[in-house]
């Protein structure tokens, strides 16, 4: 499900990622596209960058798997664990049926990327 690019010896799995479309429960809300990425990490880690496809996202969260607290994403400096980052794409025009996440993350001073693509769920309604 998950393909991983890198040269050297890796550290970080990525174990899934998924996206689901979630209808708002009120009116007045928009709809919007939730995405989940779940990730291993043997080592300590700080994300560089974060697309979607060829679109940087800029605001996203992290949730360690252990404690199921979220970490505070502006220090960038997240320790080996069990993650889960989310976020969130309220353009719909965005959202391809073949959506890949493409997340750079540095360990030691050493830029690492990966790749994965995005298994679509079910839509969620809120009403």
């Amino acid at each position: 499900m998950a393909a991983l690019f890198s040269a050297s010896c890796v550290s970080l799995k990525l174990n899934s990622a998924t996206k689901r479309k979630v209808y708002p429960g009120t009116p007045q809300g928009r709809e919007y596209v939730s995405y989940e990425l779940s990730l291993t990490s043997s080592k300590g880690f700080s994300i560089k960058d974060l697309k979607l496809g060829d679109k940087p996202i800029e605001s996203y969260s992290m949730q360690n798997q252990k404690t199921l607290v979220y970490e505070d994403v502006k220090k960038n400096d997240f320790a080996a664990g069990n993650y889960k980052l989310f976020f969130k794409v309220y353009e719909s025009g965005a959202v391809s049926d073949n959506d890949t996440i493409t997340l750079t993350i540095n360990q030691n001073g050493k830029d690492k990327t990966f790749r994965s693509a995005v298994v679509p769920l079910e839509a969620l309604h809120k009403r």
